[in-house]
């Protein structure tokens, strides 16, 4: 129980650091756009292509750290490690939907429409693609 409870966290440790790690570097990569109100933690600017793909990449590398860690139920630990980080997707797409932040007025909230399918990718993407490197991470904990 000890080493599912220490999966997940590995998990999300390892999710969150190389999410952000990708973050600092694009800062450094377009160093006129950090500095504008259009790039926060969840939205960089109008790179949201890269948003979604380094969301995704980071996903993979959750769950299969998870696994890894749990070596066995992989793919159930993957699936516990990333829904933190759909439940905060999930919150965003309604806010880029609907334009107001939920349980918060913060005034009205305008965001591009290709933030807003980028989030809807990574939405219905995160779970299969924890699945499978969940999958993956536990065989390969298995062997070592």
């Amino acid at each position: 129980m000890i080493r599912k409870i220490f999966a997940v966290i590995c998990g999300l440790l390892a999710g969150c650091l190389l999410s952000m790690a990708f973050s600092a570097g694009l800062r450094y990569r377009f160093p006129d756009e950090f500095y504008s109100l259009d790039w926060r933690i969840l939205q960089w600017g109008d790179h949201w292509f890269l948003r979604a793909v380094v969301s995704l990449i980071s996903t993979a590398w959750a769950g299969f750290i998870a696994g890894v860690v749990g070596r066995d139920r992989g793919r159930t630990l993957a699936i516990i490690t990333v829904l933190p980080a759909w439940i905060i997707w999930l919150i965003a797409e309604y806010t880029a939907l609907t334009g107001y932040f939920p349980f918060y007025d913060v005034g009205e909230i305008y965001m591009s429409l290709g933030n807003k399918i980028s989030m809807g990718v990574i939405i219905i993407a995160m779970f299969p693609i924890a699945w499978n490197f969940g999958n993956q991470g536990e065989i390969i904990g298995q062997e070592y």
